[in-house]
């Protein structure tokens, strides 16, 4: 299935059209149901640039024992998320919550579960000098990527200059913005194609935006307000998501409204892993959640029935791009 898409750059420009110079074009493509995204990144985002930020996205000598890459914990199956409860950094080590999916990022406000960082450019370096992640220092990624006998040469080519912080960062982020997810069957369903979704889908859509009243925080192409909610996962929160960000207690156990998209093979669910079915997921939410003081009022009994129950499940699968999971420009 084939959407029409647009190219991002210095200026906006059909894909179709001949490419301008290498040194100014872009490969970022943009649905045309999806909102404009104006990027302006230090460097033009070229095809050699998204390669080198691949290489770097598989690359285990950015974590300290050189066991891990980005890529270990953010898998292209599982629309770079991981499949384990927590994933393991170097040495095993465990951190506290699941890793979430990255996709669509260019249109992503804030990043990580409780909102604590703002640019794309951060969420690369936050992972590298994470103890229970890569563990990595800056200087030591530097040092390492000098010594190694291909990215000196590479980063020349690309950048017309030395490895840097900078750069480096800029080619991760270069390939991450074209992890873009687009081709589902909602998406066919929204682009026009009438046929996308079954009868049961369509009933689940409709319960998606009325009574299921997942709309209400699942909204835009990210199916994501971009905002912060406690939904009733426990009476008392171990992880007192964005409160250990911002220290109001009003933000106690809330976290980011996630990503929907490709949800059906994101399991397991939620910031410490709870659910690993979307069934357990959808009753959670059927249930009306347990009881905290901060829970978020929409949270509430909704009660579904089993029928209901299955077709919003059935819609939650239409937003699988299987194109997405299989593309094989992501791969390393």
């Amino acid at each position: 299935m084939h959407f029409g898409v647009k190219l991002l750059g210095l200026s906006i420009v059909l894909w179709q059209c001949t490419p301008i110079d290498n040194t100014e074009r872009t490969v970022l493509l943009q649905p045309e149901h999806f909102p404009v995204v104006e990027i302006n990144d230090a460097y033009p985002i070229t095809p050699d640039l998204v390669d080198l930020g691949k290489r770097l996205f598989f690359e285990n000598i950015l974590s300290s024992d050189s066991s891990i890459s980005c890529g270990t914990c953010h898998k292209q199956e599982f629309a770079f998320a991981d499949n384990r409860n927590i994933s393991p950094g170097v040495h095993g080590n465990l951190g506290t919550r699941n890793a979430q999916a990255l996709q669509n990022l260019s249109w992503a406000k804030t990043f990580f579960r409780d909102g604590t960082i703002k640019s794309l450019h951060l969420v690369s370096l936050a992972p590298l000098d994470t103890d229970f992640e890569m563990n990595m220092t800056h200087l030591e990624m530097l040092d390492r990527l000098n010594k190694h006998e291909a990215y000196p040469k590479l980063f020349q080519e690309v950048f017309n200059e030395p490895i840097s912080e900078k750069n480096t960062v800029y080619a991760l982020v270069g390939f991450m913005r074209t992890l873009i997810s687009h081709q589902s069957p909602y998406d066919a369903f929204v682009t026009g194609d009438s046929s996308a979704l079954s009868d049961s889908q369509l009933r689940g859509l409709s319960l998606f935006n009325g009574k299921a009243l997942c709309s209400t925080c699942h909204v835009g192409i990210n199916f994501s307000d971009e905002s912060y909610h406690n939904i009733g996962l426990h009476e008392m929160y171990p992880d007192n998501g964005r409160q250990r960000f911002t220290f109001d207690p009003n933000d106690a156990g809330k976290f980011k409204t996630p990503n929907l998209r490709n949800v059906a093979v994101t399991a397991p669910y939620m910031h410490n892993s709870q659910f690993h079915s979307l069934e357990e997921v959808i009753e959670h939410y059927n249930k009306g959640g347990e009881n905290h003081p901060m829970k978020d009022p929409r949270v509430q009994s909704l009660n579904l029935s089993q029928n209901e129950k299955s077709d919003l499940l059935n819609f939650l699968k239409s937003l699988t791009d299987s194109s997405f999971l299989t593309n094989p420009s992501f791969a390393p």
